[in-house]
């Protein structure tokens, strides 16, 4: 890939509209990056976001110091980002209060969406890696509705509309689905938005994280039926306990590649599982991805 600059001149995808106008009497410019689990957070955390010429971004792991970081900052463009989830609407509104009052401060909230059952799909696979022994229709159920995540936990336009109510403006949303046909347009267009630049070739576009196989899963699931029964549960299980349990399905999951796939039969989930969430989806996921093209 050609090292180049590249910025506010890309293509915008989709036919969604360029990122909402931004007072020039703003001194600050907060674009907060309300990144989903599983919809290339990570890569963008520490890949891209950091590489970004012309606005300063404060690392993830920083995000509860933001508020007195910006106060010692001048006038600017600056990008936070943290990963949320369930956590969304909680983390939004104590963000948006932390900075409330304060003149000539302005934020934009960014959001990456990805299509439901893949979101799904790749949240589950995350779910069994770290020791979860629940079947796909416990983690998520579209028909009773009685798993672990909720048939809500999945509708994005909620979220969207949350979001422009919350900030007082539109959301900025990128799709991960065009991140993966053309990645390096995708993170042109990302750097558009924000009015900044970067090097093209200084972002590796390497999987982050990369996938476990499908034999190493199946592996793992059975594992954790005969020893973990419960899923680990954030913010109830004491960390000595989630710390033992990862390093257990590390070994576990490596482990598993030695083992004959004859030993255990798949699929880990089923098409007809996937297909029965994009039909739930369909309609939220047609006006999310287009949703700066929607009256709201």
């Amino acid at each position: 890939m050609a090292a180049q600059d590249a910025g506010a001149g890309s293509a915008s995808f989709g036919g969604r509209a360029p990122a909402p106008a931004v007072s020039s009497t703003a001194d600050q410019v907060v674009f907060f990056h309300v990144g989903l689990g599983k919809a290339a957070s990570t890569f963008l955390q520490y890949a891209f976001f950091p590489r970004l010429k012309g606005i300063r971004y404060l690392q993830r792991t920083r995000y509860r110091r933001a508020p007195e970081w910006l106060a010692a900052q001048g006038p600017g463009r600056y990008l936070i980002s943290r990963e949320f989830d369930q956590q969304l609407e909680r983390e939004c509104t104590w963000f948006r209060d932390q900075l409330s009052g304060r003149n000539g401060l302005t934020i934009v909230p960014v959001i990456v969406l990805r299509r439901q059952d893949g979101w799904f799909a790749s949240q589950y696979r995350r779910h069994i890696k770290n020791g979860s022994p629940l079947a796909f229709s416990e983690f998520i159920d579209g028909t009773a509705d009685q798993g672990l995540w909720k048939i809500a936990d999945g509708l994005f336009l909620p979220k969207l509309r949350f979001l422009e109510a919350c900030f007082g403006r539109p959301p900025l949303v990128l799709l991960y689905e065009e991140l993966r046909k053309d990645p390096a347009a995708w993170l042109q267009q990302f750097a558009g938005l924000l009015g900044a630049t970067y090097d093209q070739a200084a972002v590796r576009l390497d999987t982050v994280h990369a996938s476990y196989s499908e034999h190493q899963l199946l592996v793992m699931r059975v594992f954790s039926r005969r020893w973990f029964r419960q899923p680990i549960a954030h913010g109830k299980t004491p960390w000595l306990a989630r710390r033992g349990r990862l390093l257990a399905c590390y070994a576990v999951l490596y482990a598993a590649r030695l083992l004959p796939k004859r030993w255990f039969s798949g699929p880990l989930i089923a098409p007809t599982q996937l297909k029965s969430l994009q039909e739930i989806y369909r309609d939220d996921w047609e006006k999310a991805s287009r949703y700066s093209m929607f009256e709201h």
